[in-house]
């Protein structure tokens, strides 16, 4: 792909990216339309930094292969929050292979011969800047098209403290539904009828206290396990149920729609006083995603910081 070409893909690709992007802050409640001026100077970190371990620094985990990245800057027009990297920023690639790391950790996944396409962000909502990516197979895959609709998933997006590499959040968004086609149509059969879309999302209603507290005390500890590998050097002290969400749909023998499986998000606190949301499956209890960027937000603004399953 040519220079000039290759410009202009990533201009149509930042569109795609400013989206998902934007999307990932949603999740947490964060308002990422509040854009202001761009920021150069040094980051102002939050004092819990002096006290972690800084993942940039140390030497990597046993088991952990370099890959071979694709590393490309996402371009972006009128999004001011989108800006150069400070001078003290890490460097592109180091970012990227940060963020290879973090997901080779907490799905054991290699991205190697992946594309990633990066950006530096500075919110004024956020106490300091990120780097954030987006994993793909390739260019292509990034790229929204009427021809295309089927190929254009990220594997994984993810965010990283731009000056330290401190793991701030990361999505999976390689999981697949385990849905069939049958289980799809009758879903889209139930939502087309406002009457019986209703009455199935009423018969479907749960709260946490229809689980059993074994159950609950279980996923628990899975949610501890899994936040051990987002905090690096510092001990996880307590995991609470924050919320409950849907996850699978299957049909019983008669055909009938039932949800088959909830997604659990619990709030997890290590010993630095920092604190991950995420979200687990209740039958596989695989991670779907982990963030701790609301611990960024500026204090006294008022957002509405809520979780999601």
């Amino acid at each position: 792909m040519s220079k000039k070409k290759g410009k202009e893909f990533l201009k149509v690709l930042g569109i795609t990216a400013v989206s998902i992007g934007l999307l990932s802050a949603a999740l947490v409640g964060i308002n990422s339309l509040a854009f202001a001026a761009s920021t150069n100077g040094v980051e102002n970190l939050p004092p819990v930094m002096a006290s972690v371990v800084i993942p940039g620094e140390q030497t990597p985990p046993e088991g952990f292969q370099e890959p071979t990245l694709t590393v490309a800057v996402m371009e972006f027009e009128n999004e001011p929050s989108v800006t150069a990297p400070s001078a003290n920023a890490l460097l592109l690639k180091d970012a990227a292979m940060i963020g290879a790391q973090y997901i080779w950790e907490m799905f054991g996944e290699c991205i190697d011969g992946k594309f990633v396409a990066m950006w530096y962000v500075h919110e004024p909502s956020h106490t300091r800047a990120y780097w954030r990516g987006l994993v793909a197979e390739s260019e292509e895959n990034l790229s929204f098209s009427r021809d295309n609709r089927d190929n254009h998933q990220p594997l994984f997006n993810f965010a990283i403290d731009a000056v330290t590499g401190e793991r701030i959040d990361l999505f999976n968004m390689n999981i697949v539904s385990t849905e069939s086609e049958e289980v799809s149509a009758a879903l889209y059969r139930m939502r087309s009828d406002n009457e019986a879309s209703d009455a199935f999302w009423n018969s479907i209603s749960l709260t946490v206290e229809q689980f059993p507290q074994e159950q609950l005390d279980e996923l628990s500890q899975v949610a501890k396990a899994h936040a051990a590998r987002h905090f690096v050097g510092t001990e996880v002290v307590s995991a609470e149920f924050f919320s409950l969400g849907m996850g699978d749909f299957d049909l019983d023998e008669e055909g009938n729609l039932f949800l088959a499986s909830h997604r659990f998000v619990f709030e997890v606190t290590d010993s630095t006083g920092r604190v991950a949301q995420l979200s687990i499956c209740e039958v596989t209890k695989e991670l779907f995603w982990i963030t701790t960027s609301h611990n960024d937000i500026v204090p006294g603004l008022d957002i509405g910081v809520r979780g999601i399953g």
